[in-house]
C-alpha cells in the first residue's frame, strides 16, 4: 500500500509481534515510513499466571483469557482461586496480570454438610445443622459420638469443607484408653487454607502410635 507525504497509515502491533495489541500507525514523513507505536501494548496472553493472596495463603493462578494493555475483566472469584464466593476482577497492566480479590470471601458451609466424626472404634457421620461460615467453628459433645469420652469435639467450616477435630475428647474408660485406631478411618487435614481427607495406609494403628503422610496429598 502507498502511503502519501504527509498521511498515515494503520496496521495491527500483532503485526510487530504476536505479544502486543492495539494498532501501530505508520506516518510517511520524508519518504520514509515513521512508525508511531503509542497505540500498541503489551497483553496478558491466555498463559499468564500470577500470584493471588487470599486466607494467608498464596495461591498461583493461570489466566485462560487474553486481556489487552490497560482493560479489565469481572470473573466469579472460585475461578480464581476454588472454594471462594463473590467477584473478582482481573486487569492488565504493561503485560503483567494482576487482581483485585478484596471481593472475594470464603465458601460458607451448608446445614446439611457432614463429616465423619472418630473415636475409638466408632465412627459417627455428623451433620452441621447449621450452616456456618468460612473459619466459623461448632462444638460438640465426646459422649454423643462415643460414651467412653468427654469433652467436645470441634467442627470447623473452610472455603466450603468441614474439618472435625477430636483433641478435646478424653477416654474416661478402660475400654478405648487401649483401643487401636482402625485403617479405614478417614483423617482430617488442614494445611493453610487447604483441607483434606487421608486414609490410614495401615490396617490399624496401636493406641499411641503415629503415622506420617505426604503433605501433597492434602
Amino acid at each position: 500500500e502507498t502511503v502519501a507525504s504527509g498521511s498515515s497509515a494503520s496496521m495491527p502491533c500483532s503485526s510487530v509481534s504476536d505479544k502486543l495489541g492495539g494498532t501501530l500507525q505508520l506516518l510517511c514523513s520524508n519518504q520514509q515510513l515513521q512508525p508511531q507505536a503509542a497505540g500498541c501494548g503489551l497483553l496478558c496472553l491466555n498463559a499468564s499466571t500470577t500470584s493471588v493472596v487470599l486466607g494467608g495463603t498464596t495461591h498461583e493462578v493461570r489466566w485462560p483469557v487474553i486481556l489487552a494493555d490497560g482493560s479489565e475483566h469481572s470473573t466469579a472469584c472460585a475461578d480464581v482461586v476454588p472454594g471462594y464466593s463473590g467477584s473478582a476482577q482481573a486487569s492488565c497492566s504493561g503485560g503483567t496480570l494482576s487482581f483485585d480479590t478484596s471481593n472475594c470471601k470464603g465458601m460458607p458451609c451448608e446445614a446439611t454438610a457432614s463429616a465423619k466424626v472418630n473415636l475409638s472404634d466408632t465412627s459417627v457421620s455428623q451433620a452441621l445443622g447449621q450452616e456456618l461460615q468460612s473459619g466459623e467453628v461448632l462444638k460438640g459433645l465426646c459422649s454423643e459420638v462415643n460414651s467412653n469420652f468427654a469433652g467436645d469435639y470441634t467442627m470447623t467450616c473452610l472455603l466450603g469443607q468441614v474439618s472435625v477435630d477430636v483433641a478435646g475428647c478424653t477416654c474416661t474408660s478402660d475400654r478405648c484408653s487401649a483401643s487401636s485406631c482402625r485403617g479405614t478411618t478417614e483423617v482430617s487435614v488442614q494445611v493453610g487454607s487447604m483441607v483434606g481427607t487421608l486414609p490410614s495406609s495401615k490396617e490399624y494403628l496401636l493406641n499411641g502410635e503415629k503415622l506420617s503422610g505426604d503433605c501433597g496429598d492434602v
